[in-house]
């Protein structure tokens, strides 16, 4: 069969392939997605522009590059590994979130908005320490973060508190059974050793009482 020029080049164009996809177009796609609440789609997006974004610097790349090219390269990497995590918070696909937001704070622990999404992670984590250090973190870092992060930290700081308490409730009863298993071999129980505390050194003193009864 013959061609003339015009349809070989057509021919020629049709069977090339396609012209690979910028990093932050696919940025711009799982945007686009993530405003239409396509979390999985969106998330998608932001694999592919990781993808295509290089992880490390180009080989040919001077010495003496100039920082602000790197820094401006891993700040790319942690924004979209970042995204990526606000689709896995949608997900509830937590731990994943979280382990993103890891990765990004990787690329660039300057980034707020890494710290305030590994926040949220965290907290359906059940991690409230974790969660509270990264709101903070996130206000220190970026004043546009700020009122959001100071006020998810004066929201999980009674929370963190509660959980003290309770962890710490929980070690005493487990203390207290294990001194009552030891002490019952001598007919006693942790309840004939009272603790005074002294308010001026914040010690406590451990006090003998004859006719408490057993456990």
């Amino acid at each position: 069969v013959e061609h003339d020029d015009e349809d070989a080049t057509r021919l020629v164009e049709s069977c090339s392939p396609p012209e690979p996809v910028a990093a932050e177009e696919h940025k711009a796609r799982g945007n686009a997605c993530f405003a239409r609440g396509e979390w999985e789609e969106a998330a998608s997006h932001y694999t592919l522009a990781l993808e295509a974004a290089p992880a490390d610097a180009p080989e040919e790349s001077a010495p003496d590059e100039d920082a602000g090219g790197e820094r401006a390269r891993r700040r790319d990497r942690a924004v979209y590994l970042s995204n990526r995590a606000a689709c896995r918070v949608k997900l509830e696909s937590h731990k994943e979130a979280e382990e993103d937001c890891t990765a990004a704070i990787a690329e660039d622990d300057t980034y707020a908005k890494a710290y305030l999404r590994r926040s949220a992670a965290r907290e359906s984590l059940d991690d409230l320490e974790g969660a509270l250090v990264d709101v903070e973190r996130a206000a220190e870092l970026e004043p546009g973060s700020r009122t959001q992060a100071l006020a998810s930290a004066e929201r999980l700081r009674p929370l963190v508190e509660a959980k003290r308490e309770e962890m710490k409730e929980e070690m005493i009863g487990k203390l207290k059974d294990l001194g009552n298993s030891i002490l019952g071999n001598f007919g006693l129980s942790t309840d004939n050793f009272k603790a005074e505390k002294d308010d001026a050194t914040g010690s406590y003193n451990i006090q003998f009482v004859q006719n408490a009864s057993t456990r």
